[in-house]
Formats: C-alpha cells, sequence, structure tokens
C-alpha cells in the first residue's frame, strides 16, 4: 500500500511543478515583454506569488505587488502611477 501512495503523491508533485511552470513562463513572458499581463487566481497557499516573485527577481525586474482584493478603478489607478514596473 505504501508504495501506491508514494507514486500517487510523486504524480500530483509532477503536476504541481508542471503548472508551476506555467506561471514562471507567463511571469517571463511578461517581463520580455511578450505578454501585457498576467492574473493569476486560485486558492491560497499553493505557491502562486510566491513563484511569480521568484522568477521576478530571478530577471531583475522591477514590480509591484499587490496581493489581495482590489477594485478595477484602484487597479487602474495603481497601473496608471507605475505605468514602468511588472
Amino acid at each position: 500500500m505504501t508504495g501506491d501512495a508514494n507514486a500517487d503523491d510523486r504524480e500530483l508533485l509532477e503536476i504541481l511543478e508542471r503548472r508551476l511552470q506555467v506561471i514562471r513562463d507567463l511571469v517571463t513572458g511578461v517581463v520580455k515583454g511578450y505578454k501585457t499581463g498576467v492574473f493569476l487566481y486560485g486558492p491560497g497557499g499553493v505557491g502562486k506569488s510566491y513563484t511569480a516573485l521568484t522568477e521576478l527577481k530571478r530577471h531583475d525586474a522591477p514590480y509591484r505587488l499587490y496581493n489581495s482584493r482590489m477594485t478595477a478603478k484602484g487597479l487602474f489607478l495603481e497601473l496608471g502611477r507605475h505605468p514602468d514596473v511588472t
């Protein structure tokens, strides 16, 4: 029974790693100007912010973090205040 659990755990970790790689690729696309932005959403505690921040730092990209709820107006105001950061 333990062998099956380990195989299941490995499979889940591989799925998670593929999803985190998608985040890394999207963030890299924004940093390099291939994409205008990316919106990450999902349950808390799964590594979205950590992965995005790690990738931004790896690219030495200037950024502003808003890791909370924000109205559409608030988002547009912040984008206008900081047009040169990711």
